[in-house]
């Protein structure tokens, strides 16, 4: 029964991720992992920049070449779907699909851990955990480094008895950091598996070697030095301080438990004292919380998307102790979990995850239109569209947040969203409204220019 259960809650999930998937690539993340995506098909890690305010969002630059901000995992993954697929639609599966494998792994993890009646247990609350949803209909890399990460634990968990798995488990871990860097915290939870035992961390390391290498080639090539990055280049790196600590901190546990549910949250707790792998699961949940406690960005509650990596230890230390509860307290084992669920289901209609689709279609649809619009490998001002931009035309978007005003560059259209209209217009009044579609604007230096682009 447990398995019919598993397998249709599987079903409907992959359905309900893929059915509601965007396929829109919009702002500086999405944008920004499409187009390194891209240039990596093609053969590059870089492109030719001009001037710095020809940096559209998502790149950095590099004297005259620019990089992507973003790390090289997720857009490998986008480049292998495309191959197989097209570009058009394959690469937009890549994310749903990792959400589908996360919560099978939390499944395995759990029964492994503990029993089936866990695993289901851990799988359900995964599956309807808000952020999750959210993230696992948008082409970013939350879900896929968790993916990732629960399947290094998983295959660590599985080299106990047999030693070959902690080759895999070095392997999915480097693939997990390739996708984010700070899985590198993974190898946390990852040591109380795998202990001091020579022999497992020798195997351990050979599995990580072929992505350490594929790491070493692209930071080398896209900017020049083994240890350097996207993050290190557009300036992360420093969005880090101790005294984020405390509002930070609260943020993540208030709406952590506004997910989970407050059941939830008190059966992890429970399932940490009575679950013999309590020092990996805590471990696992402590090493992304209190990094990210001291990180500069945070204040929405899909912020606690940072922590997705380390959510499944939640679910699955809750599965654990609702499986105790229901082997000695049938009713009010299955009551708690219901309530449970059903505060986890009332939390995905209230945050609405799922139209990240519909939205960002009101991105994607100016964009697509500005694409055959106007005249080819035109200039056009722009800044939250600009990686779009780049990825849907062969229009050049220029920066109008970073050009400095008495710099002689005057592209003769801009595409804007309506909160960069104001200060836009501020900077360069001299700019005429022509139409709006979507979500966006396009201006025109004159009339004129307009009236020639299109003929009219």
């Amino acid at each position: 029964m447990k398995r019919v259960i598993l397998i249709v809650f599987v079903i409907l999930l992959a359905a309900i991720l893929i059915a509601n998937r965007s396929e829109s690539v919009f702002g500086a993340d999405s944008s920004g992992y499409a187009n390194l995506a891209r240039m990596l098909d093609r053969g590059e890690t870089t492109l030719p920049l001009e001037a710095e305010w020809l940096t559209p969002l998502g790149f950095v630059p590099r004297g005259d070449r620019m990089a992507s901000f973003y790390p090289i995992g997720l857009p490998i993954h986008l480049g292998l779907f495309a191959r197989i697929g097209g570009w058009a639609h394959a690469p937009f599966f890549v994310v749903p699909l990792a959400g589908v494998g996360l919560v099978l792994l939390t499944f395995w993890l759990g029964l492994r851990l503990h029993s089936e009646l866990a695993g289901l247990v851990a799988a359900l609350l995964m599956g309807f955990c808000a952020v999750f949803v959210f993230q696992a209909v948008q082409p970013m890399s939350d879900v896929l480094a968790a993916m990732w990460s629960v399947a290094a634990i998983a295959a660590a968990v599985e080299g106990r008895t047999r030693a070959r798995f902690d080759i895999l488990a070095g392997f999915c871990f480097g693939v997990a950091v390739l996708v984010r860097p700070t899985s590198v915290l993974m190898i946390v939870p990852i040591a109380f598996v795998i202990g001091p035992a020579y022999r497992r961390v020798m195997w351990f390391v050979i599995g990580g070697i072929p992505t350490a290498l594929i790491l070493a080639w692209y930071n080398v090539d896209a900017f020049g030095s083994l240890f350097a990055s996207g993050y290190d280049a557009g300036g992360a790196t420093r969005d880090f301080a101790f005294a984020y600590f405390p509002p930070r901190a609260l943020h993540y546990v208030r709406w952590t438990i506004e997910q989970f549910s407050p059941i939830a949250i008190l059966a992890a707790i429970g399932g940490l004292v009575i679950s013999k792998a309590r020092w990996m699961l805590a471990s696992w949940l402590a090493a992304f919380f209190v990094f990210y406690s001291f990180y500069l960005w945070y204040d929405e509650w899909w912020y606690t998307r940072f922590l997705l990596p380390a959510y499944p230890a939640i679910a699955i230390a809750a599965g654990i102790a609702f499986a105790w509860l229901v082997e000695r307290r049938r009713i009010v084992g299955v009551l708690l979990l219901v309530i449970a669920l059903t505060w986890e289901g009332r939390q995905l209609a209230r945050f609405n995850v799922l139209w990240t689709d519909e939205d960002q279609a009101l991105s994607r649809v100016p964009v697509e239109w500005v694409a055959h619009a106007l005249p080819p490998r035109s200039l056009v001002f722009s800044m939250e569209l600009s990686g779009a931009l780049l990825y849907y035309s062969d229009h050049r978007p220029v920066r109008w947040d970073t050009v400095p005003a008495n710099v002689p560059i005057a592209p003769p259209y801009a595409l804007l969203m309506q909160h960069e209209e104001e200060p836009f217009l501020a900077k360069f009044p001299k700019y005429v409204r022509v139409r709006t579609v979507g979500g966006g604007t396009l201006y025109a230096s004159s009339a004129g220019n307009w009236q020639r682009a299109t003929g009219n």
